[in-house]
């Protein structure tokens, strides 16, 4: 296609050319024209490291660094600030109309800062200050909501194992009283150590004991007797009673000969060596509970261990779900202001634009309908029979045939027009 054929199709359908550029350009004014301003309201936003919105039962390896915790807050942040959710939640909250609640939210994080640009766009100045510093809030908010949602899951997780721990704790201590109540036990190991204890002190009396030889209560009444018959005896003879001395004489004699079948017959050891054994076959009684006391007080206190872990972790997830839900690491730094003009539009651009655009669509428009055309002049016309006879017939009463036409097998083609 050279530039001939180009001005030879503008001069064939100017008309086509200049309409769709009028028609174009009259709708863009008067689009421009009825277009209601906008006003931007910009705020500034500043996010600081997040908390970890995990909580954990126990200590891990953290894999991920603080740059990238802010990059995935940053990114996450932009999508909340975007999301229809917080529009909702401005609109509902400002009470906006249908109208009043289209608007636009334009996020711009700052690279290499913890700073963020929000731009509202809005009908009215009033309306964009009120609309960006509501949508903020909002964001902050359910942003919050949803870094906290692990937090939650956790800390629900945590209160239905506390219960069952709590339970398990009280069933475990029960057992252990009801095992202590039965068997007389306060704490086994001190019963243990008082038994030895007694026992080493029974030892060391019946080791007194056996120093010291037999001893019992006829013994000790058979020596205090001597002992008396001996004085009456000294009394009687610094008397002079001679026959009395002799009758105490023999009656120290008698209780003496008792006194040594005593000493031979009695062991100095016999009564505590059965307190001994007593006590040893009660030590023994409570080495054997010591199994069954061990595994009980084993259970109570891995009972207990469990229970404060899941206490604290429950005290913890509920701060950490608190706290990261007040979303104190999101500040707004430079809140909105009603902006004092509109946003401009580049009207001169706009049309200038539309003119040459619209002057290409208009030169295809007539590239196309001039293509259509040369092809309908160019396409035979079919006759039918009937219509060939007539024709035919009438051809030969005339002595010449039509101009631009010409015959054959019954089809009759129009001449072509010359461009010259």
């Amino acid at each position: 296609m050279d530039f001939t054929n180009v001005l030879r199709v503008v001069r064939r359908w100017p008309w086509l050319i200049l309409s769709v550029v009028a028609v174009t350009l009259l709708v863009l004014f008067v689009r421009l024209r009825t277009t209601e301003h906008v006003f931007n309201a910009k705020m500034e936003l500043q996010l600081t490291t997040p908390l970890q919105e995990d909580v954990t039962l126990y200590d891990h390896y953290r894999s991920s660094s603080l740059q990238d915790d802010m990059t995935v807050a940053r990114n996450n942040l932009t999508e909340v600030l975007q999301s229809k959710e917080v529009h909702d939640r401005t609109s509902k909250a400002l009470n906006l109309s249908d109208d009043e609640a289209v608007y636009l939210v334009d996020v711009e994080p700052v690279r290499d800062s913890n700073f963020i640009y929000v731009t509202i766009s809005a009908r009215t100045p009033a309306l964009a200050q009120a609309i960006a510093n509501a949508h903020a809030s909002a964001a902050i908010a359910y942003y919050g909501e949803i870094r906290a949602k692990p937090a939650t899951a956790t800390s629900d997780f945590i209160a239905a194992q506390l219960t069952a721990a709590q339970e398990e704790l009280r069933v475990a201590e029960q057992s252990f009283t009801n095992f202590k109540v039965k068997h007389d036990i306060s704490t086994l190991d001190n019963e243990l150590a008082r038994y030895r204890d007694l026992i080493q002190q029974l030892q060391e009396e019946r080791n007194r004991r056996m120093l010291e030889g037999p001893t019992s209560l006829d013994i000790q009444t058979t020596q205090q007797r001597i002992e008396q018959l001996q004085l009456s005896r000294e009394t009687a003879l610094a008397q002079g009673n001679t026959e009395l001395a002799k009758g105490f004489d023999d009656a120290i004699a008698r209780n003496q000969a008792q006194l040594a079948d005593l000493l031979k017959n009695t062991s100095p050891t016999d009564h505590i060596d059965k307190v001994i054994a007593v006590r040893q076959r009660e030590l023994e009684t409570l080495l054997g509970y010591e199994s069954d006391y061990n595994d009980l007080d084993m259970k109570v206190q891995q009972s207990q261990a469990k229970y404060q872990l899941l206490l604290t972790k429950s005290t913890e997830a509920l701060l950490q779900e608190n706290d990261i839900k007040t979303s104190n690491y999101i500040q707004i730094v430079a809140p909105a202001v009603a902006p004092n003009s509109p946003v401009p539009t580049n009207t001169k651009g706009l049309l200038v634009l539309a003119f040459f655009g619209s002057l290409g669509v208009g030169v295809i428009l007539a590239f196309v309908l001039d293509y259509l055309v040369n092809q309908s002049a160019s396409t035979s016309i079919v006759i039918p029979q009937p219509a060939i006879r007539t024709l035919n017939g009438y051809s030969s009463q005339q002595s010449h045939r039509p101009n631009g036409s010409s015959k054959l097998n019954g089809v009759v083609k129009p001449r072509r027009r010359s461009n010259r």
